[in-house]
């Protein structure tokens, strides 16, 4: 955990929120720091540690940290594994439930609304036609309920695939003008197709799946594939 922390800050130099999801049974709780010392040299490091079993919904729908719609969204996941219909219900509710509780013209509750949305598209993939159905609904529910959509910079654009769509949507219907929204709107959503592709990718290394298989799974060519082997063992 410390390692992927610190790569992530080095790189993009912004602040982070590391959270351990544990989907086992277990009855003895996994670590949540990480101490090294060598030779007056120490780091102590800790990081938010959930486990799936350990709360109810309804109870995690309550909850005041944002990253609790996380382990929503992995608990989903696990109960929808084979029923596509019912992962699309749990998306639909989810992303409902977050677009009213971190609207985007905030600086902080965007970037929360954002990296949530990102692990929901991960966890709840579901088919072309059932996703468009998903970004109309979104489109509907955003317009009825009015919310204030607003990013001022192109670094500020959204990578998710569904929001961006929802947010072309919003352009297209008037709901969104003199936001510049427009010239980075294609490139944010290539950038967060990209992004969950490769995440997938990493999710079936993890899984042990051959190159060949991840391939027909991702349509990711041999050495992007090799390439993220690669990250996974540095």
């Amino acid at each position: 955990m410390f390692r992927y922390f610190y790569r992530i800050y080095d790189y993009f130099d912004r602040n982070i929120y590391a959270i351990a999801l544990v989907t086992d049974k277990q009855s003895t709780p996994a670590p949540d720091q990480f101490n090294y010392s060598f030779y007056g040299t120490e780091v102590a490091y800790s990081y938010n540690y959930y486990r799936f079993q350990d709360n109810s919904v309804k109870e995690l729908e309550q909850s005041n940290n944002p990253f609790a719609y996380a382990v929503i969204a992995g608990k989903y996941a696990n109960q929808a594994k084979n029923n596509t219909e019912q992962r699309f219900a749990f998306k639909q509710r989810l992303m409902k439930q977050i677009l009213k509780r971190f609207p985007l013209h905030d600086e902080q509750s965007r970037i929360y609304l954002q990296a949530l949305f990102h692990f929901i598209e991960y966890l709840l993939q579901i088919p072309n036609d059932l996703q468009e159905k998903l970004e109309n609904e979104l489109f509907e529910f955003v317009e009825k309920e009015g919310f204030h959509m607003h990013a001022e910079k192109r670094d500020e654009l959204p990578t998710s695939p569904t929001l961006v769509n929802v947010i072309r949507k919003l352009i297209e219907k008037g709901v969104i003008e003199g936001v510049d929204y427009e010239d980075g709107i294609k490139e944010g959503k290539e950038e967060g197709i990209e992004e969950a592709t490769r995440n997938f990718g990493k999710a079936l290394i993890n899984e042990n799946y051959s190159d060949k298989e991840i391939e027909k799974l991702t349509k990711l060519e041999p050495e992007e594939i090799d390439a993220l082997r690669k990250s996974l063992q540095d």
